[in-house]
């Protein structure tokens, strides 16, 4: 039996539950208990992602924190150090040393490490809202796009276990749009041939393993009768295009996510079995 909850990104990614994109990393068992236990490392291309989910899903309150304008940049020592020059001071060696020299000039700074934000919420700079604003304009100016975005619900939780070969497996999912008729992901590139080209997206969803966490959400969800990507360029100027995934491409996901299921039954049932990727009986 599935449930479907709503509830906050972070909440959701801290629920103990196979998801999507720790069954593609169980190619072994050193890889697939790495995934479980150390938790995804930010960058800068996952954080303008987040943000644009963000604001084209309505979540923006609950997942986004915007730095003050007047705030510092901390992690850049070259921007600290024009900063610094710019109030008359000196060029320091480090970080700390540098942010240390900036209040010795200018007490009442405020550095964007030492804003306070809520638990869950990704800090964003000003600069960063008006790129988001930006690219979201792309997306809502695509018909096909903001049709669905209209129409469908976002942010949908599924809590169910996994039953393969008689083995229960906690199993979570979390789908960015659902219509009654249709299974919708929106996804983010750096690349323009990838939303522009046909062929280039249909390389990128394979070579990415997007069928594959396509199959994840319809195993959650249940299967609608089509499933749809909404593909945007994050770049300068940005683009969206909406591509229908095939049939096809969403069965060859499940045969690789059957594959990485085998694996996962097969190391919980023989834990001291072989580290290796082998899918047979003994684990070996």
């Amino acid at each position: 039996m599935t449930n479907i909850v709503k509830m906050p990104a972070h909440e959701y990614h801290a629920l103990p539950r196979l998801s999507s994109s720790i069954l593609r990393k169980a190619s072994s068992r050193s890889t697939y208990r790495h995934a479980l236990e150390t938790p995804v490392q930010s960058s800068p291309e996952m954080e303008l992602g987040t943000a644009i989910h963000a604001m084209l899903l309505g979540t923006w309150d609950e997942e986004i924190a915007t730095m003050p304008e007047d705030a510092v940049d901390a992690t850049s020592l070259p921007g600290l150090k024009a900063y610094a020059e710019s109030l008359g001071g000196k060029r320091r060696r480090s970080l700390a040393e540098q942010k240390t020299e900036i209040r010795s000039l200018k007490p009442d700074v405020i550095f964007s490490d030492e804003v306070e934000v809520d638990e869950g919420k990704l800090l964003v700079t000003p600069d960063l809202v008006e790129r988001v604003t930006r690219i979201c304009e792309s997306v809502t100016a695509n018909p096909y796009a903001a049709g669905m975005l209209a129409s469908s619900v976002p942010e949908s939780t599924a809590l169910w276990d996994e039953d393969h070969d008689g083995h229960a497996i906690p199993s979570k999912a979390r789908a960015d749009l659902l219509h009654d008729t249709a299974l919708i992901d929106v996804k983010t590139t750096s690349r323009r041939d990838v939303v522009a080209d046909p062929a280039a997206f249909t390389r990128h969803l394979y070579n990415y393993g997007w069928h594959r966490q396509l199959d994840w959400y319809s195993r959650g969800f249940g299967e609608r009768s089509a499933t749809y990507v909404i593909a945007i360029y994050a770049g300068d100027p940005s683009l969206c295009e909406v591509y229908q995934v095939s049939r096809d491409f969403l069965d060859i996901g499940k045969q690789a996510n059957d594959i990485a299921l085998d694996r996962i039954v097969s190391w919980e049932r023989h834990p001291d079995g072989w580290d290796g990727p082998s899918a047979d009986a003994t684990g070996r």
